[in-house]
C-alpha cells in the first residue's frame, strides 16, 4: 500500500462485517429479532465511489463473490454490554 504504514493498520471499531451463506435470509431473521443487520456498506472495493470518480473502476471477481456474502452487524461507541450480548445471542441462534 503506497504511502501507508501497514504496521499501524488495525480494526476500525465502527463496523463489524461478517460473511454468511444465504445472506438475505440471515439478515431477515436478525431484523425480525430486533438486530439491525444490513448488507455491508461496500460489497466490492472496485466499485467504491472514491475510486470510481477517479476512473479507477476495475473487475474484482473474488471481491464480488465475498461481497455477496457479507453483512454488517450493529456496533457503535455507546453500545452497552447488554446490547452486545443481545446481538451475539441472536447471531448464535441464527447461525446455529
Amino acid at each position: 500500500a503506497v504511502g501507508w504504514n501497514v504496521s499501524r493498520v488495525g480494526h476500525v471499531f465502527y463496523m463489524y462485517i461478517g460473511q454468511v451463506d444465504d445472506r438475505a435470509e440471515k439478515i431477515m431473521m436478525l431484523n425480525e429479532m430486533g438486530i439491525p443487520a444490513r448488507i455491508s456498506w461496500c460489497p466490492n472495493i472496485g466499485y467504491e465511489q472514491a475510486f470510481v470518480r477517479r476512473g479507477w473502476k476495475w473487475e474484482c471477481p473474488v471481491a464480488d463473490a465475498v461481497g455477496k456474502r457479507t453483512l454488517g452487524l450493529p456496533v457503535y461507541p455507546t453500545m452497552t454490554d447488554n446490547k452486545v450480548e443481545r446481538v451475539c445471542s441472536a447471531v448464535r441462534e441464527v447461525l446455529g
